[in-house]
């Protein structure tokens, strides 16, 4: 069963209240298909550092992102909230509130799995 993300807990209220915060150490870069982009984020082991050190594990990650994730990870300033992005979406795409919300958590939550981003609630 997939993993819930930390942001959903909570009324729907609380949860569109939430700010999504890009992660500053993702490098951007143009990738090698029109409309890619490819973000390189470093990966940490925390104290299991020295193990990845001595096994050379890799250091860093690439995700190739396009479309609407690309134009999500894009609307991502740390100060628009969830809401905000759903009202975006719903305006944007010609969709209800409950599509334009499942897509939005969607993307973010694909972007939290791999670092890119962090969400914030707000009380």
């Amino acid at each position: 069963m997939p993993r819930r993300p930390a942001f959903l807990f909570g009324s729907v209220d609380e949860q569109l209240m939430a700010v999504p915060i890009k992660n500053a150490r993702v490098a951007r870069t143009p990738g090698e298909e029109p409309g890619t982009v490819i973000l390189e984020v470093e990966l940490t082991y925390g104290k299991w550092k020295w193990l990845s050190r001595w096994l050379k594990a890799r250091r860093r990650k690439s995700i190739a992102i396009d479309g609407l994730a690309l134009e999500v990870y894009d609307r991502i300033d740390g100060v628009r909230t969830l809401g905000h992005l759903v009202a975006w979406f719903m305006e944007d795409h010609a969709l209800t509130f409950f599509e334009a919300r499942g897509l939005t958590i969607n993307y973010l939550h694909l972007l939290t799995e791999r670092g890119l981003i962090a969400i914030l609630g707000r009380k």
